[in-house]
């Protein structure tokens, strides 16, 4: 190849370079941008005292579908803020009377999902119940405790199931819930997952995550019973 043709391409190749490492910088900066959850925290408490806002104003007009449930442990006489409450909406009535107290045995149905998100439109759902749709005649509820689940451990290829804590928000749903009810709920991350990740079955929760149940009480028993 001719000299002169041969510095001309490195002489190009060189001015040429600063503005492919910008190309390279802002693709860089432009994948980093796109985020799956942004602004999380302030999205999902926006979202929720607005919800709380307008589950007030709706019971405040007589609807009974709506029901803000404090959490289970706190007394009444207490002053609370929005985030010290499970929004519940009523999506059909069931039969019973009775509701489980603390210590029973439930039979569940619920899928958990959080708020729409980047990739996920209607909310990623990071657990279900039930396989496929939603039909009582053919689905087989969950046994849990109200306020603890057996959960699987593995560890060197021997799984062995140990008690978990459920999360406050779930508790306090199911202590107010009747046999055959089917609500959707609504859960703060302060009654939820917290200001912290956590793995769950389907994928990670990210922390300040508003947790939406679509939840059904199939039936529960009391200890010993």
């Amino acid at each position: 190849m001719n000299k002169n043709i041969t510095k001309a391409l490195a002489g190009a190749f060189w001015l040429l370079l600063p503005l492919f490492s910008l190309v390279m910088v802002s693709c860089s900066e432009e994948d980093d941008s796109v985020e799956e959850f942004p602004n999380w925290q302030e999205n999902n408490e926006k979202f929720f005292n607005n919800l709380y806002a307008e589950a007030t104003q709706r019971i405040a007009a007589g609807d009974h579908s709506w029901k803000l449930l404090p959490k289970w442990s706190l007394q009444d006489s207490l002053h609370l803020s929005a985030s010290d409450y499970v929004i519940a909406h009523v999506k059909q009535e069931g039969t019973g009377t009775l509701s489980p107290i603390y210590s029973d045995t439930v039979y569940v149905h619920y899928q958990g999902h959080l708020l729409p998100s980047t990739t996920y439109a209607s909310g990623f759902i990071f657990e279900q119940t039930w396989p496929k749709d939603y039909d009582m005649q053919t689905m087989m509820p969950t046994k849990m405790g109200v306020s603890q689940t057996l959960v699987p451990v593995t560890s060197n290829s021997t799984t062995t199931y140990q008690y978990a804590a459920n999360i406050d928000g779930f508790t306090t749903v199911l202590m107010h819930m009747h046999q055959g009810d089917r609500w959707e709920v609504y859960i703060p991350y302060q009654l939820g997952y917290g200001t912290e990740d956590h793995t769950g079955n389907s994928g990670t929760i990210p922390a300040y995550s508003t947790l939406v149940f679509d939840l059904t009480l199939a039936s529960f028993k009391h200890a010993g019973e």
